[in-house]
């Protein structure tokens, strides 16, 4: 009769988290048989060399309620209730997929719209549980790790007052929760970069900000059908590493995928949908395929010529993104250079020390001072150019501004206090832009909400004079 059951269970395939437990009962209900029935010591040795099988609760107790038809009830209570307890026993990744899976089913149907402070905290909540069970099972790098950790980051970001105390009610009505640190997750185990001989504060940042840049590359081109995941990853990249070229780049990659989510949800229309035909558009369109292409000076003209056949809000905007996008590549293209030059004149500086009669003397006018006073003048030339284009792009944004309902538009009055806090010359002015863009406006949608907590990250950087 155990033979019967036995058997049965041994068939059902199924994942489950029983089934580590669910074969160990197996073996041992089958090892007490005696008789026949009673597998030998080689059989015993064998069978648990195999992979375990997998056995899902719905399956077990099917499979048992058919034995319980045949043999005793009695005999078999412990071996069901062991059974039925097993299937608590659960698989980390499983169980923290589950959570994180309801939690962003509630953040993408609010993309276009504000979600509610129950389903702010009902998420937060569901992704502190994911994040905790992860942690136990010393998961931190995954990219399931990397995706719960991204999407805490975003839930909390907007967790005002009122999200708080629907939190705190929801813990209180699912008998305290378990909650993850409040603090900044990192997305993987990774320690920061360590500074090199004569490395700047602002260099060792800059370069932590490129290794994360780096891994959140790799996250979405890992996750490249979900725009989703990989916009919050973006974001939690730019958001940690404030006031370094990464982030903007980050950002922007951030809002780019959302603007890709947000087709696929039938929320926005694709970009070449939104122009017709005109002459002006027309040429909006040519200079879209040339920044595409990475041809930026030859898309500020036809974006120009666009403005000349009739001034739109759409070909400002255009041309600024691409003044925008312009300074960001210009800048990256600077960065190796830079670093290189800072670490030639370590190099310069010693070299112009010289032994005359054994007195040690220093020649501020050496050969080698002179290369690399001339190669820091030029790199400072190319420099001050990527900062004219942040300050075009404003010129732009501003002229949206102009043409806007009410002289208001997010996205413009957002950038153009980036567009400043970029400049040297200019970051107390974007600070105090920057302070006037979140105070007039409130995001409406996920790409909104990306830039105003970007600008707002912004602002703690410049006021503290980074």
């Amino acid at each position: 009769m155990y033979r019967i059951v036995l058997e049965r269970v041994r068939d059902v395939g199924a994942t489950g988290s029983a089934a580590a437990v669910s074969r160990h009962l197996y073996e041992r209900v089958q090892c007490g048989l005696g008789g026949d029935d009673a597998p030998s010591k080689d059989q015993r040795r064998i069978e648990r060399k195999e992979k375990p099988a997998h056995y899902s609760e719905a399956s077990l107790v099917s499979s048992l309620d058919t034995a319980l038809g045949r043999v005793p009830v009695a005999p078999f209570i412990l071996f069901i209730l062991l059974l039925l307890s097993a299937s608590v026993l659960a698989d980390p990744q499983g169980d923290a997929q589950q959570l994180k899976d309801d939690a962003l089913s509630i953040l993408k149907a609010n993309t276009a719209k504000k979600a509610t402070p129950d389903e702010y905290a009902t998420c937060i909540l569901k992704l502190e549980k994911a994040v905790a069970i992860l942690e136990k099972a010393k998961d931190t790098d995954s990219g399931l790790a990397q995706e719960c950790n991204a999407s805490l980051f975003w839930a909390r970001k907007f967790s005002d007052i009122n999200v708080l105390n629907a939190l705190d009610k929801l813990r209180k009505e699912q008998g305290g929760g378990t909650a993850a640190p409040q603090r900044p997750m990192t997305t993987t185990a990774a320690p920061a970069v360590k500074p090199k001989q004569g490395e700047t504060a602002e260099q060792v940042a800059s370069r932590e900000a490129s290794k994360a840049y780096n891994e959140a590359e790799t996250f979405a081109g890992s996750h490249s059908t979900d725009q989703y995941a990989i916009a919050l990853r973006w974001f939690q990249m730019a958001n940690l590493h404030p006031g370094t070229d990464s982030a903007i780049k980050a950002l922007e990659h951030a809002r780019m995928a959302q603007a890709r989510f947000a087709v696929t949800q039938n929320v926005a229309a694709p970009v070449e949908e939104q122009l017709a035909d005109t002459p002006e558009f027309v040429l909006v369109k040519e200079a879209d395929k040339q920044v595409a292409a990475g041809k930026y000076e030859t898309s500020f003209a036809l974006y120009k010529s666009s403005l000349q056949t009739k001034e739109t809000a759409i070909a400002h905007r255009r041309l600024a993104n691409a003044y925008f996008k312009h300074a960001q590549q210009m800048k990256d293209e600077l960065k190796p250079k830079m670093d290189q030059n800072t670490q030639d004149y370590t190099t310069a500086f010693n070299n112009s020390w010289a032994n005359n009669k054994g007195i040690r003397t220093f020649n501020p006018d050496s050969n080698h001072l002179k290369k690399w006073k001339y190669e820091n003048d030029e790199l400072r030339k190319q420099s001050d150019q990527a900062s004219k284009y942040y300050e075009f792009a404003e010129g732009d944004f501003r002229a949206i501004l102009k043409l806007a309902p009410g002289n208001k538009d997010f996205e413009s009055a957002g950038y153009i206090g980036l567009c400043q806090g970029m400049r040297q010359f200019s970051k107390m002015k974007g600070l105090g832009t920057l302070r006037e863009f979140v105070k007039d406006y409130s995001p409406e949608n996920d790409s909104e909400r990306t830039l105003y907590e970007f600008c707002k990250t912004e602002i703690d950087r410049l006021r503290s004079g980074r």
